[in-house]
């Protein structure tokens, strides 16, 4: 037992440690392209429309890429394998991207027991993240909207989160076949987590994942929802 608490230590220092290099080499560098691609604008004016269309997309790509960077540093770093770290990079997620957008943006955490544990498996952090991310993109962009919810409820039982709107909802139909559900749908049986989507034509979505825990308040990775 000691030698896998041991085991476990060490590998959480190797991310942390990749966490860091990775952010200061690739983080760094990335920023450096978006910074240079903007001076070469401004220094061309209006001599080299061409060259300056070149030059957008190339600072495009970079600040692509960069958030992608971010995201992948934030999953890797063991100290986010934390149910609440996971809530508050939604919560800043979604703070950001709704902003200036005539969508009111509301979140909230609740948990019913104090001895329960917050802490998830390696690789947990990450899947919930993109699930969450996908319906809040999926929300900005089909669900006319004015409101989005999301809820972290941690019980004893099980965990739950929960996004909802008050936009158009959509048809079944559409809602099978739209990819990002699928993705979703992909990420959560990877963590074992039941997911439930509900939408209904002109009354809004919700969507609800929700994650056993064991008596001990750890998060059981071989535990399934019935």
């Amino acid at each position: 037992m000691n030698e896998k608490v041991e085991l476990s230590k060490e590998i959480d220092k190797v991310r942390e440690k990749v966490a860091q290099d990775f952010h200061d080499e690739m983080g760094n560098n990335l920023a450096s392209i978006s910074v240079l691609s903007q001076l070469i604008q401004n220094k061309l004016g209006s001599a080299g429309q061409e060259v300056e269309a070149l030059l957008n997309k190339i600072d495009i790509a970079s600040k692509n890429l960069f958030s992608g960077t971010r995201d992948f540093i934030w999953a890797i770093d063991p100290k986010n394998d934390n149910l609440r770290e996971v809530y508050y990079n939604l919560k800043d997620f979604g703070e950001e991207l709704f902003d200036n957008t005539g969508i009111n943006f509301y979140a909230s955490f609740e948990q019913t027991n104090d001895d329960v544990s917050l802490k998830l498996p390696s690789g947990w952090s990450r899947q919930l993240v993109l699930i969450f991310k996908e319906a809040f993109t999926n929300a900005l962009k089909y669900s006319e909207a004015d409101a989005v919810n999301m809820l972290f409820v941690v019980s004893a039982e099980d965990f739950l989160i929960e996004v909802s709107d008050n936009g158009r909802g959509f048809p079944e139909e559409q809602l099978n076949s739209l990819r990002g559900i699928k993705n979703m749908r992909d990420r959560s049986s990877k963590i074992k987590a039941k997911l439930a989507i509900e939408s209904t034509f002109q009354q809004g979505s919700r969507i609800r994942l929700r994650r056993k825990i064991t008596q001990k308040g750890l998060i059981d990775i071989e535990a399934n929802l019935k």
